[in-house]
């Protein structure tokens, strides 16, 4: 499908600390059309190490044309459906990748809908961190897919923004310090055995 992306734009973000447990996960879709609903369906990846809370899942509402101040409304969560699929690895158990899809929000002319919920960041194993675990993690752009309400039946197609998302790590500096550690005790221990067991003794008449 063409991309489109002047009549919807898209834009997300996560909000928390570098070493927080706990995110929130916003998913802003602005409608620019001066006449016409979108009808949007959001699909959001998350890798294994993120784990959303849809039961903190609110979906908000609010005019483009009165700026900042126009007054934010929640919209029912009977008028959008969504669900979650885990991905599965090649012959193997399911792995705890994830894709968030909500389908059905109809987006009115000249306004912006604000997807937002909660976000579990856990650990990874040692091995699964890059070599630059402090550059963050890449959550990948997703298709966010789209139609005219009234006038189109055929589905276009608009490109969601990346994310970098910092998640937990463990202290990677503690191997090295255990290493030094035990390399000085190991050290004074045979320099010691060297002192008693080889180098000559000198005696005095």
């Amino acid at each position: 499908m063409k991309l489109v992306d002047a009549e919807l734009t898209t834009e997300r973000y996560v909000s928390d600390t570098h070493f927080s447990k706990d995110a929130t996960f916003f998913h802003s879709l602005r409608n620019s059309l001066s006449d016409e609903t979108l009808v949007v369906t959001t699909q959001d990846f998350f890798i294994e190490s993120l784990k959303p809370y849809l039961h903190e899942l609110v979906v908000l509402k609010r005019s483009l044309d009165g700026g900042d101040a126009s007054p934010v409304t929640r919209v029912p969560a009977s008028e959008y459906k969504v669900g979650i699929s885990y991905f599965r690895d090649k012959d193997g158990p399911k792995s705890g990748d994830n894709l968030v899809t909500i389908s059905g929000l109809e987006v009115p002319p000249r306004s912006e809908f604000i997807i937002t919920f909660g976000v579990s960041k856990s650990l990874l194993g040692f091995e699964a961190y890059p070599n630059d675990p402090s550059r963050g993690f890449n959550v990948p752009h997703m298709p966010v897919l789209y139609r005219r309400k009234t006038t189109q039946t055929s589905l276009k197609q608009t490109i969601s923004t990346a994310l970098m998302v910092q998640i937990p790590e463990p202290d990677f500096s503690m191997p090295f310090n255990v290493n030094s550690v035990a390399n000085v005790v190991i050290g004074i221990f045979f320099v010691n055995m060297y002192n008693v067991l080889v180098k000559p003794k000198r005696f005095e008449n």
